[in-house]
């Protein structure tokens, strides 16, 4: 069985918690580099047609929202997590586990995502820089 199914991930977390450590575990094991998103402004640095390069970090709700005035972010970003869901279906099932074991951890991580019982954030990095035009 999985840490997800086992509920080895602190009990206060979201299925979404337990579905992407899933998936950066099996990650990891095939050869994805962790350090991969720290790295980003550093390999950013080194080209020479890049200027002005901020590193940024957002707290974004998943499928809800703090702001009663602005509901189409959490909403929007809810889509986008159910989308990827969908897709790591194929590599989750390629890496040998269990179609049932598949198809509660995506039942349930909808079910956190479109109820809005759990108020899930994520932390969205992201890099911007400027093209220097010569």
């Amino acid at each position: 069985m999985s840490r997800a199914t086992e509920g080895r991930v602190d009990g206060s977390s979201s299925w979404l918690a337990r579905i992407v450590g899933e998936l950066f575990d099996r990650m990891i094991q095939d050869g994805f580099r962790r350090d991969v998103f720290a790295k980003m402004p550093s390999w950013m640095n080194e080209n020479p047609y890049l200027t002005n390069i901020q590193t940024h970090s957002l707290l974004v709700p998943v499928g809800w929202t703090p702001d009663p005035d602005k509901p189409e972010v959490g909403t929007l970003f809810g889509r986008n997590i159910l989308c990827a869901l969908d897709s790591n279906r194929p590599y989750f099932l390629a890496r040998g586990v269990p179609e049932a074991e598949v198809d509660s951890w995506e039942k349930n991580t909808r079910l956190d995502i479109e109820s809005g019982r759990v108020k899930i954030f994520t932390r969205f990095y992201f890099c911007t820089a400027q093209v220097q035009h010569n």
